[in-house]
């Protein structure tokens, strides 16, 4: 059985408890127990066979302890996940009060999904920290996808390096992170080779393959150095529209040996992203009258530039020397241009295959 609780739906009947079979409950917006005759979020108690549980208007459970009853880790069924409060802008989640903030806070750290949990969703919230459970090893160990949106309060981004299984990360819309320090790679820990006396440290973030980080309007640093091995299996990274962001880290292009594709859009003020060694370089919708110097870094077998402005385009055709911006990518095999005002067509500007 399943339950797709759409939008004109406001509630649900006091009773949801005795559908002990249901394996399936949509957009689910539990009520504080002085609302009679509707379903509370301690009934989800009994719902052991859930695999797929999405709550809405979370905001609206005030009381921690309705949240620990609602029992989530018990619940070894489920697999997806989704965490969802009202829609607010930045604004509106910056300035609720500290008491509304610690509420949300605690109501997130009793919903603890249960061990075999894969995909976790977590919406509009508007806490002050992400929820403990995010940096437990022990209880998410099979998480494979997490997304993060629209969450402004929080200002560090939990250890998540911590979680084995995890493959694909989306953070957005964080409007008060300002800084990616060591707190996100941490995990890492040293296993000991029981036929020598040497130690290794294991990487953080051992299977993550895509991670996406847009919309991020504050952030300016993201620390990562050299002796903390991390992310060998990523294939992706896109940054989008982070327009402090002034550097990739070193620790990206040092651990990083498996990126296959480095997306950025909307990031201008990008200086430097190291000695990368990408198969494909893409940059998006950016407002530059110059290329950026980082491209004569990167060691990429292919570039494309995306909705590149009038103007920048002349420039790179241009073929005198002097003034031509095509000789920061003279090292890169073939590039590709899209123009800002012709999207349908592209132009080979360079291909020595």
């Amino acid at each position: 059985m399943r339950i797709v609780y759409y939008k004109s739906i406001k509630t649900i009947p006091a009773g949801l408890k005795k559908l002990d079979k249901l394996v399936e409950l949509h957009e689910f917006r539990p009520y504080q127990n002085n609302l009679e005759g509707f379903s509370t979020l301690d009934e989800l108690e009994t719902l052991s066979n859930l695999i797929i549980l999405r709550l809405q208007c979370l905001e609206e459970v005030s009381d921690m302890y309705l949240a620990k009853q609602a029992n989530l880790m018990s619940k070894y069924q489920l697999r997806h996940l989704t965490l969802d409060y009202t829609c607010l802008s930045s604004e509106e989640q910056l300035s609720q009060t500290n008491e509304k903030k610690m509420k949300a806070e605690n109501v997130l750290n009793e919903l603890c999904p249960p061990l075999y949990v894969e995909y976790v969703t977590i919406f509009n919230y508007f806490g002050t920290h992400l929820p403990n459970w995010l940096s437990s090893r022990a209880y998410l160990s099979n998480l494979k996808d997490l997304w993060i949106q629209n969450c402004a309060c929080f200002e560090e981004v939990a250890s998540l390096g911590l979680l084995p299984n995890l493959e694909y990360l989306r953070v957005f819309s964080a409007y008060s992170v300002v800084n990616i320090g060591e707190e996100f790679l941490l995990g890492g820990i040293q296993s000991r080779d029981s036929t020598t006396t040497s130690c290794s440290v294991k990487p953080a973030f051992p299977k993550l393959r895509e991670l996406y980080l847009f919309d991020m309007y504050n952030w300016k640093e993201w620390q990562w150095n050299k002796g903390q091995p991390a992310m060998p299996n990523l294939k992706l990274l896109f940054i989008q529209t982070c327009p402090h962001l002034r550097s990739l880290p070193e620790g990206l292009s040092h651990h990083a040996t498996s990126l296959e594709c480095l997306r950025i859009h909307s990031a201008d003020n990008l200086i430097t992203v190291g000695n990368l060694k990408v198969q494909t370089m893409e940059l998006l919708k950016f407002e530059m009258e110059t290329l950026p110097e980082y491209l004569t870094t990167i060691m990429a077998q292919k570039l494309e530039i995306i909705y590149c402005p009038e103007r920048l385009l002349s420039k790179i055709v241009r073929q005198e020397e002097t003034g031509s911006e095509r000789i920061k990518f003279k090292h890169i095999p073939k590039v590709t241009i899209k123009e800002k005002t012709f999207l349908s067509g592209t132009l080979v500007v360079s291909d020595h295959n």
